[in-house]
C-alpha cells in the first residue's frame, strides 16, 4: 500500500501542471532558432571598427525584441578589439521587434595592431518571444569573430 502511494505521488510530482506547455530550457550550442554569425568590418577612422551580428531565423513566427537591445561581450583575454558603449536612445524604438534582414551592429575599438588574421572570442546576450506558442526568454550565443587587415 505504501509503494503504491509512494508511486502515485511521484507520478504526480513529475507531471506538473496538466494542460500548461512550458518551452524547454535553453541548451548549450546552437540556438533552436536562429542561426547566429558575426563579421568584422574596419572603420574609416583609425582604431575604428564594428561586428555586425546577423540572426537568421529558423522560424518565422520567433522575433528578437529590441528592448532590452542585444548586448555583445568580448573575451577578455583578447587584446586586439574593445567595446565601445553604444548610444542609447532617449526614447523607447518605435520598433518592438528587429528587423532581422539587417544585422545588429556593435562598435569596437582596434586597440592591436591587425597583422593577420585573428578570431576573437565573444558571447551574445539578447531576449526573443515568439507570439504563436506565447513565450518570450533570453538567449545566448557564443560567437567567434574572424579579424583581417585592410
Amino acid at each position: 500500500m505504501i509503494s503504491f502511494a509512494l508511486a502515485l505521488a511521484l507520478a504526480l510530482a513529475g507531471a506538473g501542471h496538466a494542460g500548461w506547455e512550458t518551452p524547454p530550457a535553453p541548451r548549450s550550442g546552437p540556438s533552436p532558432h536562429f542561426d547566429i554569425t558575426a563579421q568584422y568590418h574596419p572603420g574609416k577612422a583609425a582604431g575604428t571598427a564594428e561586428v555586425a551580428v546577423t540572426f537568421a531565423p529558423k522560424d518565422p513566427d520567433v522575433k528578437v525584441n529590441t528592448t532590452p537591445p542585444p548586448r555583445l561581450k568580448l573575451d577578455e583575454g583578447q587584446k586586439l578589439l574593445a567595446e565601445k558603449t553604444p548610444a542609447r536612445p532617449a526614447t523607447a524604438p518605435a520598433e518592438k521587434y528587429l528587423d532581422l534582414t539587417f544585422p545588429v551592429v556593435f562598435p569596437v575599438s582596434v586597440t592591436g595592431p591587425v597583422t593577420s588574421e585573428q578570431t576573437v572570442k565573444g558571447a551574445l546576450s539578447y531576449y526573443y518571444c515568439s507570439h504563436r506558442e506565447g513565450w518570450c526568454r533570453k538567449g545566448t550565443a557564443d560567437l567567434e569573430i574572424p579579424v583581417k587587415a585592410r
